[in-house]
């Protein structure tokens, strides 16, 4: 009786609970509305996104933050560990030797390995066919052309190496989003200078 008397009392308190409805169907926001100011309009992305849908931004304006493995290549990878890798289902082909909005490539210092924030026209590439429809598998995810910004950015990683070698130097979030580094007085140092 008690067993019957507890599965009543729970199928009560079960259907009297109220289910929220989340559609399946729905879309995150489009990283094409976002308007920068002062910056020519550009689908803000992230490489996972751009590898994923790269059919949803094909002949679009992109700006991305990629790995460049250095050595003159010719590639941006999605990250650190892709380059290291050399995935290349997860690289993006650009022109080393092109333009980057007012300078020439050519004319500037060797970019160095590490990331950089990318605004370029995104082309992706399409499937290789050969035959009698045997497709070659993706060689490459797409390519970055038009490139009007190449900036590197310093990762966490750079800016805790570098705050470690000076003295008094600690790694503080500012609000708790923003790594930057803090001088501080150094303990047991009582002198002001």
């Amino acid at each position: 009786m008690n067993k019957n008397l507890l599965l009543i009392c729970f199928v009560v308190i079960v259907a009297s609970c109220k289910a929220v409805d989340h559609p399946s169907d729905a879309k995150a926001p489009d990283p094409c509305a976002i308007k920068t100011n002062g910056a020519p309009s550009s689908c803000e992305v992230s490489a996972p996104h751009l590898l994923a849908s790269g059919q949803d931004f094909d002949g679009k304006t992109v700006s991305v933050t990629l790995y460049y493995p250095g050595y003159n290549a010719s590639l941006l990878f999605s990250g650190g560990e892709s380059a290291d890798i050399h995935d290349l289902s997860s690289a993006f082909v650009f022109d080393r030797h092109g333009q980057v909005g007012e300078r020439n490539l050519d004319d500037s210092p060797e970019l160095s390995p590490g990331y950089y924030r990318v605004r370029g026209r995104f082309q992706q590439v399409k499937p290789l066919t050969v035959g009698e429809g045997v497709v070659m598998p993706l060689v490459v995810a797409g390519r970055l052309t038009e490139i009007t910004q190449l900036d590197k950015i310093r990762t966490v990683r750079e800016i805790r190496g570098e705050c470690a070698d000076i003295p008094g130097c600690k790694m503080n979030y500012l609000h708790g989003f923003y790594p930057i580094p803090m001088l501080g007085q150094r303990q047991g140092s009582g002198d002001a200078r």
